[in-house]
Parts: structure tokens; C-alpha cells; sequence
């Protein structure tokens, strides 16, 4: 998609671009706690963490081939 340099953005895109913005957000403070959670010895947490993290980036990439549709 091309989008002129003043155009505004399409509003299905826009809502997209939210929902990615907020996926990469708590991937980015799911990450923080697992970061913390070895720095402080707490290995079962830091793991239970991962997983979300893991989730979490999936969810990225499932919400960035759906801009990719609009």
C-alpha cells in the first residue's frame, strides 16, 4: 500500500496500527518482567514469563499480516 505524504491514514488502517502498537507494548513489559524475574533468581516465574512473551510476539505477528490485509 502507498500512501501520499500528506494523505491521512485509511481509519481500518489506523485501528490496526493500534491494536499492533498495544501487542508490541505488553510484548515489551512481558519481556521487562522476564528480564527481572532472572535477575532475581525467580527461574519458575521468569519461565511462565517466557511463554507469555513468546505469546505475545505471536500475537505481533498475527496483528501485523492483518495491516498487511487492509
Amino acid at each position: 500500500m502507498e500512501l501520499a505524504a500528506n494523505a491521512p491514514i485509511p481509519e481500518a488502517l489506523r485501528a490496526q496500527l493500534v491494536r499492533v502498537d498495544g501487542a508490541i507494548a505488553r510484548t515489551g513489559s512481558a519481556l521487562a518482567d522476564f528480564v527481572s524475574g532472572i535477575e532475581q533468581g525467580r527461574r519458575a516465574d521468569a519461565t511462565a514469563r517466557l511463554r507469555t512473551v513468546n505469546d505475545l510476539a505471536k500475537a505481533v505477528d498475527d496483528r501485523m499480516a492483518d495491516v498487511g490485509r487492509v
